[in-house]
C-alpha cells in the first residue's frame, strides 16, 4: 500500500513534466525553426517477489512510470532533401534577380536600346546615299554614329555596373556564411557538453538546424553527425565546420593573389597563405578570372577560397554545385562577362561584335572620298590599337575631324557630286553577314577570323540573336526556379506535418495529461483513506 503512494508520486511527476513539454510546444507555435517535442513515457523498473512458492505468485510487480526522455520530432532524411532543394532554389533565385536587373537596364524587350540605335544608324547612311551633299544629312549620320557608340557604351556600363553589384553581394554573402559557421561551432560546443551530461538539448539542436537551413541557401552542404552530438559541415567535400573549428571562406580580390614562380599565394597582414599546388589552371580562378592581374572589365573581383591552416583552396565550380554563391559567381563571370555558350558572355560578345563591325566600316570608308574629292585615310570609329578586341567599347570615339566638319565624311567612292555609293554600301551592311566582303574591298583587305557566334550574321542579326538566346536562358531559369520552389513547398509541408506544432493535438494532450494527473492524485487520496482506516482500526 505504501508503494502505491510512490507509484502515484511518480505518475504525478511524469504527468506534470508531460504538461510542461506540451506547454513549451504551445508557447513556440510561432517560433521559426522550432521542432515539436514529445515526452516519452516508460514503465519504471519492476520488482519481483522472492519466494520458494514462486509458481503461485503473480511474478514481477510494476513500480510506476517515468519520462525516459523528451523526444524531438525531426526527420533527418526530409531535412537533407529540404536543404538540397533549398540550395537549388536559391541558385535559380539568385540568377533570376540579376536577370531582372539586366532586363530593366538593357530594355531590349521594348525594342529600344542598342537595336534601335543600329536601325537609326543604317537609316541615316541610307539617307546619305540619297542626299550625299546635304549638310543636314551628314550631321545626322555623325549624330547617329555617336548615338550608336553611346548605345554600345550604355549596354557595357549597365553590364559592368551590375557585375560590380553582384560582386558586392558575393562578398556580403561570404561574410554571412562565416558568421553562420561560427555560430554552428559555438552550438556544437554547447550541445556536446549537454550530451556528455546525459541531457537532450532539443532547443539547441533546433537553433543549429535553423542555421544549417540558412547556410543551405548560400551553398550546397553535407552534414555529418559526430558521436559527441556535434556536426561537421562540408561544402562540396571541403571541410567548413569541423566540430568546434571553422575553416573560414575568404573573398579575395583576384589581383591580390600573386604568382611566385608557378605557386600562388596571398598575404593578409602578417599571415601568408599558399594555394595548394595543382588547383589553379592557366592562371585563372574558376576558369574565368585571371589571378595576379586586373580584371578586364571591373578592375578587380572577388575570388572564393577556403582556408586550411596556412593554405587556401579555391572554392569554385568543382565544389559549388548549387546555392546563392554559385548563382552569383555564374552570373558575374559566365553570363555577364566571359561565357562561350549561347546567351552568355554578354560583355565579351558585344565588344567583339562592335570591334568587327567598326573595323569593317572603317576599312570601307577608307576606300571613299569626301565632298571635295579628297581620299579619307582616318578611322571613323577610332580606338587605341593596344586595347583588346574584347573590351574596345569604352575606348571608341568618332574621328574628331569629321565631327567638327561633316563634309570630310566620305559618302561616295568617286567623290563626284551626287555620289552616295559608299553610303549605300554601308547601309546595306544592315543585312550583310559580317564576314561578307563588300564591293569596295577584296578578300585580302577583309578576311576576319570571326568567333563562332558572329558567323553568318549581320551586326543587327547578331545582337537580336544574342538577346533571343539570353531571353531563352531567362525563361529556362525561371521555369527551373518555379519547379524547384514547388518541390520545396511540398517538402516544407511534409516537414511541418512531422515537426510543426499542431494546436489541436496539443489541446488534446493537455486534457490527456490533466486527466492522468488527476487520477494519480486520486490514487493518493484513496491510499490516504485506506491508511487512515487501518490506523483507526488499531486505535480501537
Amino acid at each position: 500500500m505504501i508503494w502505491s503512494l510512490e507509484i502515484a508520486k511518480r505518475s504525478l511527476q511524469a504527468q506534470m513534466l508531460a504538461l510542461d513539454v506540451t506547454s513549451h510546444n504551445i508557447a513556440n507555435v510561432n517560433t521559426p525553426g522550432y521542432s515539436r517535442q514529445e515526452a516519452v513515457f516508460r514503465p519504471t523498473q519492476p520488482y519481483g517477489i522472492v519466494s520458494w512458492l514462486g509458481s503461485i505468485n503473480p511474478g514481477q510487480v510494476g513500480t510506476g512510470v517515468q519520462i525516459s526522455n523528451i523526444r524531438r520530432l525531426r526527420n533527418d532524411f526530409v531535412d537533407m532533401n529540404y536543404r538540397n532543394v533549398t540550395s537549388e532554389g536559391s541558385y535559380y533565385s539568385a540568377k533570376d534577380q540579376i536577370y531582372g536587373i539586366l532586363e530593366s537596364s538593357i530594355n531590349e524587350i521594348k525594342d529600344s536600346g542598342l537595336q534601335k540605335a543600329l536601325i537609326s544608324f543604317f537609316d541615316a547612311w541610307h539617307e546619305g546615299s540619297v542626299s550625299p551633299e546635304d549638310p543636314t544629312v551628314r550631321r545626322i549620320i555623325v549624330g547617329q554614329s555617336q548615338n550608336l557608340i553611346d548605345a554600345f557604351k550604355y549596354v557595357q556600363n549597365q553590364l559592368v555596373s551590375t557585375r560590380s553589384d553582384v560582386d558586392f553581394q558575393l562578398v556580403n554573402s561570404v561574410a554571412r556564411i562565416n558568421d553562420i559557421g561560427k555560430e554552428v561551432a559555438k552550438l556544437n560546443e554547447q550541445i556536446s557538453l549537454s550530451v556528455s551530461e546525459g541531457q537532450q538539448p532539443n532547443d539547441l539542436l533546433d537553433q543549429r538546424d535553423s542555421l544549417l537551413d540558412e547556410l543551405s541557401q548560400y551553398v550546397n552542404i553535407q552534414k555529418v553527425v559526430l558521436p559527441t552530438g556535434s556536426v561537421s559541415v562540408f561544402i562540396g567535400g571541403l571541410s567548413f565546420v569541423d566540430d568546434r573549428k571553422v575553416n573560414e571562406i575568404k573573398a579575395i580580390d583576384n589581383d591580390r593573389i600573386t604568382n611566385t614562380g608557378g605557386n600562388y599565394e596571398y598575404t593578409e597582414g602578417l599571415s601568408t597563405y599558399n594555394v595548394l599546388p595543382g588547383l589553379i589552371v592557366d592562371g585563372k580562378w574558376n576558369g574565368n578570372v585571371t589571378l595576379g592581374a586586373e580584371d578586364v572589365y571591373n578592375g578587380h573581383v572577388a575570388t572564393l577560397w577556403i582556408t586550411m591552416g596556412n593554405s587556401i583552396v579555391p572554392l569554385d565550380e568543382r565544389h559549388l554545385t548549387s546555392g546563392k554563391l554559385k548563382g552569383l559567381v555564374e552570373m558575374r563571370d559566365d553570363v555577364i562577362a566571359y561565357g562561350d555558350e549561347p546567351g552568355r558572355g554578354l560583355l565579351a560578345k558585344i565588344n567583339e561584335m562592335a570591334y568587327y563591325f567598326f573595323s569593317k566600316v572603317n576599312l570601307m570608308l577608307k576606300e571613299g572620298k569626301d565632298i571635295e574629292g579628297n581620299p579619307y585615310s582616318s578611322d571613323f570609329f577610332a580606338w587605341n590599337s593596344l586595347v583588346p578586341s574584347h573590351n574596345i567599347i569604352p575606348a571608341v570615339t568618332l574621328d574628331p575631324a569629321v565631327v567638327s566638319d561633316p563634309t570630310k565624311l566620305p559618302l561616295g567612292i568617286t567623290g563626284l557630286p551626287g555620289d552616295g555609293s559608299l553610303a549605300l554600301l554601308i547601309a546595306q551592311e544592315q543585312n550583310n553577314a559580317l564576314e561578307t566582303v563588300p564591293e569596295v574591298l577584296n578578300s585580302t583587305q577583309w578576311n576576319p577570323t570571326l568567333p563562332g557566334f558572329l558567323k553568318g550574321q549581320s551586326v543587327s542579326q547578331c545582337w537580336r540573336t544574342l538577346i533571343a538566346e539570353w531571353s531563352s536562358d531567362i525563361s529556362r531559369n525561371r521555369a527551373f526556379m518555379e519547379g524547384t520552389n514547388n518541390v520545396k513547398n511540398e517538402l516544407m509541408l511534409l516537414r511541418t506535418s512531422e515537426s510543426g506544432v499542431n494546436l489541436d493535438e496539443e489541446a488534446v494532450n493537455l486534457i490527456r495529461f490533466q486527466k492522468g494527473y488527476a487520477m494519480a492524485a486520486r490514487i493518493v487520496s484513496v491510499v490516504d483513506g485506506m491508511l487512515d482506516l487501518i490506523i483507526n482500526m488499531g486505535a480501537r
